[in-house]
């Protein structure tokens, strides 16, 4: 959609900071890839499906990643998969360092962006659809 490409360019445009937070080893990096889907799932309109990644390792223009979530479109891609991609892929990310009200702020942005969502793999002309996003943490622990 126009505003997954406004967000990748947004990100792009600030990939300097993440690069330089990643040498802080206090923070935790997220960042969203837009991955191809199955076959299925692929419409004239979208062929991606937009998942989270905590970043292990940065350098040379490339990522070192871990799933954070169970993919619904991608059958082979399981939430903990470790794989290697390049910084271009990357659709939005964020930096968490303690600061909720840094991730807050962030989470109200992304329920703003949704709004204009009705698919996430594309959807039938006159068809009306929702999009809920839905965000897994890991437990607290004392």
């Amino acid at each position: 959609t126009s505003e997954t490409k406004r967000m990748k360019a947004l990100a792009a445009e600030r990939m300097e900071f993440l690069f330089r937070a990643f040498s802080d080893k206090n923070n935790h990096l997220l960042v969203k890839l837009g991955l191809l889907v199955d076959e299925p799932y692929r419409t004239d309109s979208n062929d991606r499906e937009h998942i989270w990644f905590e970043v292990t390792d940065l350098k040379d223009g490339h990522l070192t990643a871990k799933l954070t979530q169970e993919p619904y479109y991608i059958a082979n891609l399981h939430e903990g998969h470790v794989d290697t991609y390049e910084s271009g892929e990357i659709t939005d990310w964020l930096i968490f360092n303690g600061d909720l009200q840094e991730l807050s702020d962030r989470l109200d942005a992304v329920k703003s962006a949704a709004k204009g969502y009705q698919s996430f793999s594309g959807i039938s002309d006159g068809v009306q659809g929702n999009v809920r996003f839905i965000y897994k943490t890991a437990a607290i622990e004392k």
